[in-house]
């Protein structure tokens, strides 16, 4: 029995050193565990870093292409389409009614004659300029290429031509083409009369500021 209970004794004391053994070898593993979720969640967070640099990068140096595709390429059959409608006398962009709010455009088309309605639809080469526009705008709808970039580049150009011929644009879209040529349109076109509305409010600010308010007081009011 006595050596019984001095196996026992002994195991006891085994288990203690164990025991005590123990908790700083978990609190070991632990931390090296921690350490490697850190080291893990770090290079996660560098690789995501990376992507988003890279993506953007992508993006910006797109959005270069694509404008300088529309001033070099675009442009020039803009110039030509314009040249066009002058030489043949079409009156149809100017006289077209054209409206244009936050969310929606109207038009009213005006031909002048069945012979201008022929010359709009089937003669000019309007599909050379409005194709182009077309494939230019879904790189920006989509997100693919950085629209800010593009809309200071060539907002103005972009924006004034789109609206001149927008009768035409909507005759020719039917509800279902140049669906992004619209949409970038709207967005840039809202964008710029927020900044115009903007800048004419700090206008009437700046004069509102500098006046001096003046008062007449009434006799033996004091």
């Amino acid at each position: 029995m006595i050596l019984i209970a001095m196996y026992v004794q002994m195991a006891k004391d085994f288990l203690e050193i164990i025991y005590y053994i123990s908790g700083p070898l978990l609190a070991f593993f632990a931390f090296k565990a921690l350490a490697k979720i850190k080291e893990t969640r770090k290079q996660a967070n560098e690789a995501r870093e990376t992507r988003i640099t890279n993506a953007k990068r992508s993006s910006y140096q797109l959005a270069a292409e694509k404008c300088d595709f529309y001033l070099n390429v675009i442009i020039p059959k803009i110039n030509n389409l314009d040249a066009v409608i002058r030489e043949q006398n079409i009156t149809f962009f100017e006289k077209s009614q054209v409206e244009v709010s936050n969310t929606n455009i109207k038009v009213k088309p005006a031909f002048k004659d069945e012979g201008e309605r022929n010359k709009v639809l089937l003669e000019i080469p309007c599909l050379e300029v409005f194709n182009p526009i077309e494939s230019f705008s879904l790189f920006f709808v989509s997100g693919i290429a950085d629209e800010k970039i593009a809309y200071l580049t060539v907002r103005t150009t972009f924006l004034g031509s789109v609206k001149r011929y927008l009768p035409l644009y909507v005759i020719l879209s039917n509800g279902k083409h140049f669906n992004n040529t619209f949409k970038l349109f709207m967005i840039w076109h809202n964008r710029r009369e927020k900044e115009i509305l903007e800048k004419e409010k700090h206008a009437i600010e700046q004069k509102l500021n500098k006046n001096i308010s003046l008062e007449v007081k009434n006799i033996g009011a004091e």
